[in-house]
């Protein structure tokens, strides 16, 4: 049951990589139209309108599901409670929240700022086409990454996948930072350095959401499973806010700063 459970759970998360990889293969026939007044203006709005019928899919889908688990009795409730005042979950969710809270932070800091990072890698001349399948590049990384995560998940586990992984993150991050600080002509290496990221990336990606479901007992794995994405959005924010705020320092110190936040993850786990 617990083999069968730590395969289904990673099949079910893969599916970001494609929806993130989604709106550069839009954009790039968007981005083919004919030049002319307002054409920026409809490329944007058909990429967000488009982008709106799979949220709406889902938000329809979630209304139609019906509730599978009955209400708790009175054995259950107290088993909760006893479970909930166990130190030893909470010291455990400090590895689960605290290895999320760091990936996200550099996860997100890194993939929604990607355009960013590729102009100061290429430079400002470059077209927003080639961005788009650079980006969609680096993505269909991450989706390969995934896939090798799957295949090696059953065997060594998700938390040594999770520590291996972040570590792999913090050593990536730092050699982009060191590339791009003293060889930043070498366009080619930094954009392998980059697709090496987000290879590292994609290892504690699945494994980050699969720990709190393994690791906690049922009674209490919603609750904890609750507290560790929450601490996980938490760390998206802070990844959106801390890439602007450190930019104008320069690129290899928020990289830097990045691996160090995976480094941190890593102990966590």
């Amino acid at each position: 049951m617990q083999c069968r459970r730590q395969i289904k759970l990673p099949e079910l998360f893969f599916w970001q990589g494609p929806g993130q990889l989604a709106p550069y293969m839009v954009a790039l026939p968007l981005l083919c139209l004919p030049s002319g007044e307002g054409i920026t203006s409809i490329q944007f709005r058909l990429l967000l309108g488009i982008g709106a019928f799979p949220a709406g899919v889902v938000l329809l889908r979630s209304w139609q599901e019906e509730e599978s688990d009955p209400r708790p009795g009175a054995r259950e409730n107290l088993e909760r409670r006893e479970e909930l005042h166990n130190v030893r979950h909470w010291w455990t969710l400090i590895g689960t929240a605290g290895s999320w809270f760091f990936f996200d932070v550099a996860f997100y800091g890194t993939v929604i700022f990607s355009p960013t990072i590729l102009l100061k890698v290429f430079g400002e001349m470059e077209s927003l086409s080639m961005l788009a399948v650079q980006a969609a590049a680096m993505i269909m990384v991450t989706i390969i990454g995934n896939t090798g995560s799957l295949a090696v998940v059953p065997h060594v586990g998700a938390k040594a996948l999770n520590t291996t992984g972040l570590t792999l993150c913090c050593l990536a991050f730092a050699a982009f930072a060191s590339v791009y600080q003293y060889w930043h002509d070498r366009h080619a290496l930094q954009f392998g350095l980059l697709c090496t990221v987000n290879l590292a990336l994609a290892l504690p990606n699945i494994a980050t959401f699969m720990l709190p479901v393994l690791l906690f007992p049922r009674s209490v794995r919603s609750t904890f499973h609750g507290i560790s994405a929450a601490a996980a959005k938490i760390g998206a924010l802070v990844g959106t806010i801390l890439f602007p705020a450190l930019e104008g320092y320069g690129i290899p110190t928020i990289m830097f700063t990045q691996a160090v936040l995976c480094g941190l993850g890593a102990a966590c786990s």
